[in-house]
């Protein structure tokens, strides 16, 4: 009984180690996409790259979401900051 729990054990410790193996992979992949120099990619911890990759991601939403924002109001005649300043003015 031993030896099988023995074989269970190290069967379970080398499924963990590719387990392990995969996930560094993945952030290390997910790492090199983000807009950083490779020495301070070098230093990321998983958390860090995880916070890093959504900040990125809302940044890139909110500028999508600006330029379309900008193209409507150049399409209808005026920028939302003149629109603004209008509305301001008028209170």
């Amino acid at each position: 009984m031993t030896a099988d729990r023995e074989r269970r054990r190290a069967i379970s410790r080398e499924a963990a180690r590719r387990r392990r193996r995969v996930e560094s992979d993945v952030f290390d992949d997910l790492s090199r996409l983000l807009p950083l120099q490779p020495s301070v990619r070098a230093h990321l911890d998983k958390p860090s790259i995880i916070r890093l990759s959504l900040s990125y991601i809302r940044m890139q939403t909110l500028l999508r979401e600006e330029l379309r924002d900008q193209e409507e109001a150049r399409i209808q005649g005026g920028s939302s900051l003149e629109k603004v300043v209008g509305v301001v003015t008028m209170c």
